[in-house]
């Protein structure tokens, strides 16, 4: 199992707001959303995003039940995936 630095990791949180459901990341605020499944969506796709990118993304919330939820970067690079090749004719 790989460990993360706190630099490699980027975590967001959902918590009650007034005009609804917060994410923050950090202390600061991103986004609010009326219904908590939108906001944990958010958050979710979110992490997911930074986990494509190579870092360690988790999303927490302040719900009834409480989430946690993980997202690991791929272990190994991603490989840039390469366009078909043409094929291209001359007269």
């Amino acid at each position: 199992m790989a460990s993360y630095p706190a630099h490699e990791t980027r975590k967001y949180e959902v918590v009650k707001a007034p005009g609804g459901w917060a994410v923050e990341r950090g202390g600061e605020r991103l986004d609010c959303f009326a219904a908590q499944e939108t906001a944990i969506a958010h958050a979710c796709r979110a992490a997911r995003e930074d986990a494509r990118r190579g870092w360690l993304g988790i999303v927490s919330t302040q719900t009834t039940p409480q989430e946690f939820h993980c997202y690991t970067p791929p272990e190994t690079p991603q490989v840039a995936v390469r366009p078909y090749p043409r094929l291209v004719s001359s007269r």
